[in-house]
């Protein structure tokens, strides 16, 4: 069974926002509900944050200024 990572990224495709791994080695259906719920509940239109689904292999983007 493949595994995910939930990720926290930008809403708005910032450069200087620091993505977080919210959850770790998730399965495919668990993963998409996990983010479909943080997103109704925590992100929206003017939200700073988004939740996605990731491959356990993805690198989260970190800030450098």
């Amino acid at each position: 069974m493949d595994k995910y990572n939930i990720v926290e990224i930008s809403n708005f495709d910032l450069d200087a926002y620091n993505e977080t791994i919210v959850a770790k080695d998730v399965s495919s259906y668990y993963a998409k509900f996990i983010a479909d719920g943080l997103n109704k509940q925590l992100s929206g239109e003017s939200s700073p944050d988004y939740y996605v689904v990731k491959p356990t292999d993805y690198v989260p983007h970190v800030f450098e200024p």
